[in-house]
């Protein structure tokens, strides 16, 4: 009887070496693990009428392993069973259950587990059952989408619609500053005749990208005041016109020849 302890004892420090393996230090939320396999195990339920059944009450289906905690139950999504972890550790993990210790070991890559049981009173396990596929479980992170914000038009900034937009290009044409259509649509032509008409007015142009009512009515008055000083411009050069081709200034005649000229422009 001796003998047979001490060969028992020269197993279970073969198996205790043999699935004792390096731990992986990251674990991120914890791992599940399934896919039971007992049959080691069952060495120890051999007085049972069905070992195998006997070890399986033992080593449930599934097993979750956190750092504060172990679950256990017939699915992944039917955690029932629930202990603390009084290893503290997903690495060393170890629960108390019925008075026995189970004591939880990952391989190196945290694809496998092996679940050792130490009952009452002992310090030796018995046999390990393995779990041949584990999964390492993340947090589960809500992502935020923030909503895109959509850039304005040049239009919706300016607060302008088609038919203030046309008026606007009719005044830069007038001006000078723009060349395109006329037809409410804002192209590169439009913010080109805006960008000068904004320069040309400098310090007195108002702030910001848009062309206000401010700006619009320095345009006009700059129209009306060069429009006048073209027509006098024109008027002093049909007085000379006349007066050079022999009519006298202040006659009627020189009049008529004025209002000639002025109705042939």
């Amino acid at each position: 009887m001796y003998i047979n302890t001490i060969s028992k004892l020269k197993f279970l420090i073969f198996i205790s070496i043999l699935f004792n393996p390096i731990i992986s230090t990251s674990y991120a939320n914890g791992v599940l693990c399934w896919d039971r396999d007992v049959r080691m195990a069952m060495a120890s339920f051999t007085n049972h009428q069905n070992p195998k059944a006997a070890a399986e009450t033992w080593f449930p289906k599934y097993i979750e392993i956190k750092k504060t905690k172990v679950r256990w139950g017939s699915n992944q999504n039917s955690l029932n069973g629930s202990a603390r972890n009084v290893g503290k550790k997903i690495a060393s993990a170890a629960i108390q259950r019925n008075g026995y210790t189970f004591r939880f070991k990952l391989n190196e890559e945290s694809t496998k587990a092996f679940v050792t049981m130490i009952p009452p009173g002992q310090y030796i396990s018995i046999p390990p059952a393995k779990y041949n596929k584990c999964k390492i479980i993340q947090d589960n992170v809500k992502t935020v989408t923030k909503p895109t914000k959509v850039k304005k038009s040049y239009l919706q900034r300016c607060s302008l619609t088609p038919a203030k937009l046309k008026n606007i290009q009719t005044l830069l044409k007038t001006v000078g500053f723009y060349s395109g259509k006329i037809d409410g649509k804002f192209g590169q032509r439009a913010f080109n005749g805006i960008t000068k008409a904004k320069s040309f007015l400098g310090k007195n142009a108002s702030s910001g990208e848009c062309l206000n009512t401010s700006d619009t009515s320095l345009l006009q008055n700059h129209t009306t005041k060069k429009n006048s000083i073209s027509d006098k411009s024109k008027l002093n050069g049909y007085k000379h016109f006349c007066e050079e081709i022999g009519f006298k200034p202040g006659t009627e005649n020189f009049g008529n020849c004025i209002l000639k000229m002025l109705d042939k422009n």
